[in-house]
């Protein structure tokens, strides 16, 4: 959640709860670590009344807050505050013929101007460990990927 509040893509962000667990938008602003400038709305189902009135807040609620996302305009940054999010795409036979090597490409580029691209699934790069390690900026984070493999290895025969 705190990743979708802070990204610029993302003018608001609207967390809906039941209502019988406690979940108050102040603590979770500070649990994540979220500036109080984070446009962060919180309501929960018992508080509207029922679903069908929860739906109708939360629609109206977007409406308002389209309106003032509309006014945001893009703005120009450094290549170096881009990061890349590389989750799995639902993987089909060709993925590893076109986009990963297309995304692989694009991250090379973007990593050689500062910014940073974050493959997200330990599971997408088993079969190319040893490509990935031997490109490692450090000793120190060849041992945090191979530590994070062993990890997933053990956690996936749990």
């Amino acid at each position: 959640m705190a990743g979708y509040a802070r990204h610029a893509n993302f003018h608001s962000v609207v967390l809906i709860g039941l209502g019988y667990k406690v979940t108050q938008s102040d603590r979770v602003r500070d649990q994540m670590g979220l500036s109080p400038s984070i446009n962060l709305h919180r309501f929960t189902i018992q508080d509207v009344g029922e679903t069908s009135r929860a739906i109708e807040h939360g629609a109206a609620l977007v409406a308002e807050l389209l309106r003032e996302a509309d006014t945001a305009r893009r703005q120009p940054a450094p290549l170096n505050a881009l990061k890349l999010g590389l989750p799995c795409g639902g993987s089909d036979g060709w993925s590893g013929v076109t986009a990963n090597p297309a995304l692989g490409v694009a991250s090379d580029l973007l990593v050689a101007h500062g910014g940073t691209a974050i493959l997200s699934e330990t599971p997408e790069i088993y079969g190319a460990e040893a490509l990935l390690l031997a490109r490692a900026q450090s000793p120190e984070i060849a041992d945090k990927l191979n530590a994070r493999l062993a990890w997933w290895q053990i956690r996936a025969f749990l």
